[in-house]
């Protein structure tokens, strides 16, 4: 695995398989981290007319956006490779999870979400 970046700004994110490592300059976003659908049970029959619904056996993992600060030469993995990824925070907290990286936008410093 690569090394971390240590930093004076939120912390670093690395993917593991491309090596990728960008610095974060601003908090991260989640999205629904682990959340568990639902599935309609309801049919036609249903004396009241309201919805049901069961648990979903499948757990959505969410979503993160990072702003970051990159190498311009070494661009962020935009692809369908599953990649280890690892998030570290300055104060020392960590997450780690596969994932990838499904949408890229370059602004002045360059964005990953």
């Amino acid at each position: 695995m690569p090394a971390v970046v240590t930093t004076a700004f939120t912390g670093s994110i690395t993917f593991g398989t491309s090596t990728f490592t960008g610095i974060m300059y601003r908090s991260i976003a989640t999205n629904g981290m682990h959340a568990r659908g639902d599935i309609e049970t309801s049919y036609m029959g249903l004396a009241d007319g309201a919805k049901t619904y069961i648990p979903s056996d499948l757990q959505e993992p969410g979503t993160i956006s990072v702003d970051l600060i990159f190498d311009p030469t070494k661009l962020p993995p935009a692809g369908n490779v599953v990649e280890t990824i690892t998030v570290n925070w300055k104060t020392g907290l960590e997450f780690r999870s596969p994932g990838i990286c499904r949408s890229l936008s370059r602004q002045r410093h360059g964005t990953i979400s």
